[in-house]
């Protein structure tokens, strides 16, 4: 054999040895990836299903908490989302009578915005102005009947919107003082009906 075979054979050795090695080095990196995985899952099944605490708060990368889920002292649950500077921004909250509530607050930390569901299945919605002050409610009853309130910047009612679940529905407008001035209402067979009222409470004008 002469020195030309010699140099193929050993290139082909080489070759081949470079292929077992690489090989090798897989084989072993997967064995190492099972083990890994193993213990991991291990670990993992080893772990508790549940967490108990009467706290859980979450932090951003500067340690501020940004989410906080407790159970308060009358052993209701609450969830707690604040803005950056730690003021609260949504809250989320089972009452002990069994109502739901979730809070929207603003930059200020002022309450703006109320949705809840009563123990009875009634849900309605409250839109506060910054004052902390209600300015408009949205809700239904148990019964099915549906209802809209209107508030001036004092608080006091202006107008209403009622649909009675047996079909009937009104609508009233009041001056600055809350007095019902000016009524509007359909009854359940069809027939409208508009009173109007002055400052003393008496009917001036009515239809039909």
């Amino acid at each position: 054999m002469g020195s030309r075979e010699f140099d193929i054979l050993d290139s082909r050795l080489a070759r081949a040895d470079a292929r077992l090695r690489s090989m090798s080095i897989a084989w072993l990196g997967t064995m190492v990836a099972l083990i890994v995985l193993a213990v991991t899952m291990g670990h993992a099944h080893s772990q508790p299903a549940r967490v108990t605490a009467r706290e859980l708060q979450i932090v951003d990368s500067s340690g501020r908490t940004r989410l906080a889920l407790y159970a308060a002292p009358d052993g209701t649950p609450r969830v707690v989302l604040t803005g950056r500077g730690g003021i609260p921004r949504v809250t989320i909250g089972v009452g002990s009578d069994g109502e739901a509530r979730l809070g929207l607050y603003d930059a200020k930390g002022h309450p703006r915005a109320d949705v809840g569901v009563e123990r009875d299945g009634a849900p309605s919605i409250r839109l506060l102005d910054a004052d902390r002050r209600a300015r408009l409610e949205i809700g239904t009853a148990s019964d099915g009947a549906a209802w809209v309130r209107f508030l001036d910047a004092s608080g006091t009612l202006r107008t209403t919107l009622d649909a009675a679940s047996m079909g009937a529905s009104e609508m009233v407008l009041y001056d600055a003082d809350g007095r019902r001035r000016v009524g509007l209402d359909v009854a359940r067979d069809g027939s409208p009906r508009i009173v109007v009222t002055d400052a003393h409470g008496h009917d001036v004008f009515s239809t039909p």
